[in-house]
């Protein structure tokens, strides 16, 4: 028995959320549509699948693969041009040779092939459409049958007398079992649809074409309201399986932390946040201090929702970044669209610190490096006079000395790269203790607290150990405890004088705490890093600084 996934992906949909979407990839919960064909067919004991492509086929066939996954073989009819589901039949009709299973790869159906098939067979049948109920709302292709079974009539645009008389008319689910015999009676390059042209022209020839009926679940994702019902059922499903479950059995393939809370690998997730299930976090997303998440909040794959920001009953598709504050509640996100599942009216925001989309740097970073250690000499050069009166006063009350080296470590650049995980350097700051180490000298201890022993820090940014802005330098014990996925992806960026680190600072005494803090703050820093949030930390830092000053005694110096 052989299958077809017909993900040519030509039907114009969901056109208010951006042209570069691909609906067969939209997720549900936790992977996207396309895969939900695939497993359809994969239950129901169909191994080799023809996949036929179109528009945006590269990324359905990188996401599939060779199929082993789901432990099926995959075939692969790439189009160029459009050919419609029926079409794109006829394009492979020497592959196919056999009665097999055309599912669409944009709707969602649940349906026992099994029996399907048996009745097909049983029937004689030279197509068998797989249909649903449906309200007289729908506006989909139609299906009308007679008393026995048998389809007479079917189409998107049927005349209302025709409909009028029907009595129950049924919703064509996207799902076909063919005889390929029916196949030379597809015309050749044109346009042509199974439920529109096919089984028309099948029932002028009156070959025999029945319905099979499926109470399973079923949504044609035609709007976006069909779109958020289908997030809500699938996470509800998995939430609360039970003899309601739209979807019985539906699981979803992530981490489970709580009831109804999956999260997908290698997040930045801040302790402050605030869930309420059901949701789903994909890979890659980073979620900020005292954010609101749920109920039914999905985030897809690089998501970044910002400090403070509510997102509920909603949608947020790969790669936006939900701003500081913002709230989001039943809407459908995609970059810097935001939509209403309700209305389908779409908005775009132009504000960049409201909605926007998550990307690498665009600064290379050799000149951003360069840049940096610019700044860095011309600030060296405007404190020079404070810097020598400090640095003479520093030799008269340390017997000597000048600068100590603290050893320290620093992610790698994509010019320094390496096996290693990071590279080790030695921070320089002004000598503030006496030759045992843990007396203050006579100013150690007031330049501590105003953390003017800083100042040679300029000097390492010089010489490329710092930037002005990265995660925090690490101590080689402090390095040695940084294990877990997410953590170490901080070791993907430079340290720096500055950063979220230094910014969001809590100021704890246990040094445990500090060491889970500055991680997490890394970890996020990482995801959202841009030349505007650099620019927007190095604003911030003065801020931070006079708020450390008033919170931290002399007596007990801020630890950076």
């Amino acid at each position: 028995m052989q299958a077809v996934i017909l993900a040519s992906n030509e039907k114009e949909r969901f056109q208010q959320l951006g042209t570069a979407l691909v609906v067969p990839m939209l997720p549900i919960a936790d992977r996207p549509v396309v895969s939900l064909a695939v497993e359809l067919l994969a239950k129901n004991g169909l191994r080799n699948i023809l996949v036929s492509t179109y528009h945006s086929g590269e990324y359905i066939e990188g996401y599939l693969g060779s199929g082993r996954r789901w432990g099926v073989n995959f075939t692969y009819a790439r189009h160029r041009q459009q050919f419609g589901t029926a079409g794109a039949l006829k394009r492979s009709e020497g592959l196919l040779k056999e009665t097999f299973v055309a599912v669409s790869a944009d709707a969602i159906t649940m349906v026992d092939l099994s029996a399907a098939l048996a009745q097909h067979h049983a029937r004689q049948s030279a197509v068998t459409v797989v249909v649903h109920a449906c309200d007289k709302t729908y506006a989909g292709a139609r299906v009308l049958t007679n008393a026995s079974g048998r389809v007479t009539a079917c189409g998107r645009n049927l005349p209302e007398d025709v409909l009028r008389n029907a009595g129950v008319a049924l919703a064509g689910t996207g799902v076909f079992i063919i005889e390929p015999s029916i196949l030379p009676l597809i015309p050749g390059a044109t346009i042509t649809a199974i439920d529109e042209d096919l089984v028309p022209a099948l029932l002028m020839q009156e070959q025999a074409v029945d319905v099979f009926v499926t109470e399973g679940y079923w949504n044609p994702l035609a709007s976006l309201a069909d779109y958020d019902a289908a997030q809500h059922a699938f996470l509800q499903s998995a939430w609360q399986p039970g003899l309601d479950a739209a979807i019985p059995g539906y699981t979803i393939n992530a981490s489970q932390i709580a009831p109804g809370v999956w999260i997908g690998r290698n997040h930045a997730i801040h302790p402050t946040v605030k869930i309420a299930p059901p949701i789903f976090v994909a890979d890659n997303c980073y979620i900020g201090k005292d954010v609101e998440l749920g109920p039914y909040a999905v985030l897809a794959e690089n998501t970044i929702i910002d400090d403070e920001a509510t997102v509920a009953n909603s949608t947020i598709l790969a790669g936006t970044y939900v701003g500081r504050l913002v709230k989001v509640e039943g809407r459908v996100v995609n970059k810097t669209v935001i939509a209403d599942p309700v209305t389908g009216e779409a908005t775009q925001v132009v504000d960049a610190f409201l909605l926007s989309e998550t990307r690498p740097a665009v600064t290379p970073d050799i000149f951003r490096r360069y840049l940096d250690a610019l700044f860095a000499l011309l600030a060296l050069v405007v404190t020079l006079p404070l810097t020598l009166l400090i640095g003479l006063a520093v030799l008269l009350t340390s017997g000597g000395r000048l600068i100590r080296r603290l050893p320290r470590v620093t992610g790698h650049t994509a010019e320094d790269a390496s096996s290693a995980p990071y590279r080790p350097f030695d921070l320089l700051r002004f000598e503030t203790r006496r030759r045992d180490g843990d007396r203050f000298t006579a100013i150690g201890r007031w330049l501590e607290h105003w953390e003017w022993n800083r100042f040679p820090e300029l000097w390492n940014v010089i010489r490329g150990d710092l930037r002005w802005v990265g995660v925090k330098p690490l101590t080689p014990q402090e390095a040695a405890q940084v294990a877990e996925e997410w953590q170490t992806r901080r070791f993907t960026c430079p340290s720096g004088l500055t950063g979220l680190w230094y910014v969001q600072s809590g100021l704890a005494q246990d040094m445990d705490s500090i060491l889970d803090e500055t991680l997490i703050a890394d970890a996020y820093y990482v995801a959202t890093r841009s030349l505007r949030e650099d620019i927007r930390l190095l604003w911030r830092t003065p801020a931070a600084w006079a708020r450390r000053l008033r919170s931290v005694s002399p007596v007990a110096p801020a630890l950076v």
